[in-house]
């Protein structure tokens, strides 16, 4: 039935519409699930409940989403992480940079010689 309907909104109206289509339904499902969908993350939960029983007088909670940590020591904490990683992985990530680079050259010079074989004929 999908296929029904692209097809007919390829050919009334070109492919750009299908895009444009599937970017508006996405959209809309975004925003209804952030709407709609009970959070599920169990450390903002106990987060959630931490703060809640403090409001009812409790004080020696402690939520693990308080580390201690300032907001700069977390964010470079998690920033410099994958070039820590890209430091002790260099040969992996050389060798999968340098097959992604022949895998887009590749891709790359056949739609041209398939594009340049279409304009000869």
């Amino acid at each position: 039935m999908v296929n029904a309907r692209g097809g007919y909104v390829s050919a009334h109206y070109g492919w750009r519409w299908i895009f444009w289509g599937l970017s508006c339904v996405q959209t809309v499902v975004v925003i209804a699930s952030l709407l709609f969908l009970p959070e599920t993350g169990a450390p903002i939960i106990l987060d959630w409940k931490t703060k809640r029983l403090r409001k009812e007088g409790r004080k020696d909670v402690i939520s693990p989403m308080e580390t201690g940590h300032t907001s700069a020591q977390i964010f470079a904490k998690y920033l410099l992480r994958p070039f820590k990683v890209f430091k002790l992985m260099a040969k992996l990530t050389k060798d999968a940079l340098y097959k992604s680079n022949r895998l887009y050259y590749g891709c790359v010079r056949s739609i041209m010689t398939y594009l340049t074989e279409g304009l000869t004929r």
